[in-house]
């Protein structure tokens, strides 16, 4: 579903760029391209990282939004973010992530950190994989929080 409304984004926004705004057909225009950027934005089956690839498809400015400098950076697959949540918070937490001794080099908000692949582990519903995810940052946090 994510490489489909991509390549959408990706196809209307380059038609777009190359007939100007008001392309040759009626229904194609800015506001229909924001209008599949947003409901991207909001599909609860995409990761912080989809979401953020898919504000980068679209160059026409009036679709843009404004983005978490992490988004780029999220590790996980399932584990996401609660709407509204402070961004203060969110970057303390990547820093623990980012702190913890398995973290050779220190690349990016979470360091190098990434959830293990998913499909080796047997993992095969969004609920398996996010009770994994879950149990592998706090048992990371339990490593670098103080006592």
């Amino acid at each position: 579903m994510f490489k489909q409304t991509n390549k959408l984004l990706s196809l209307l926004n380059e038609q777009l760029c190359r007939n100007g705004t008001e392309a040759y057909l009626p229904h194609l225009s800015e506001s229909l391209l924001t209008d599949l950027l947003y409901a991207g934005l909001n599909a609860p089956a995409f990761s912080e990282q989809q979401r953020w690839q898919l504000a980068q498809s679209v160059s026409i400015p009036g679709a843009k939004v404004r983005m978490s400098p992490l988004m780029p950076y999220w590790p996980f697959d399932v584990l996401g973010r609660k709407a509204g949540f402070d961004e203060d918070y969110v970057t303390e937490f990547a820093s623990y992530l980012k702190r913890h001794p398995h973290n050779t080099t220190r690349e990016g908000p979470f360091g190098t950190w990434t959830a293990q692949s998913n499909t080796a582990l047997g993992l095969t519903t969004v609920g398996q994989v996010g009770a994994h995810e879950m149990e592998m940052v706090l048992a990371m946090l339990a490593d670098v929080l103080p006592k």
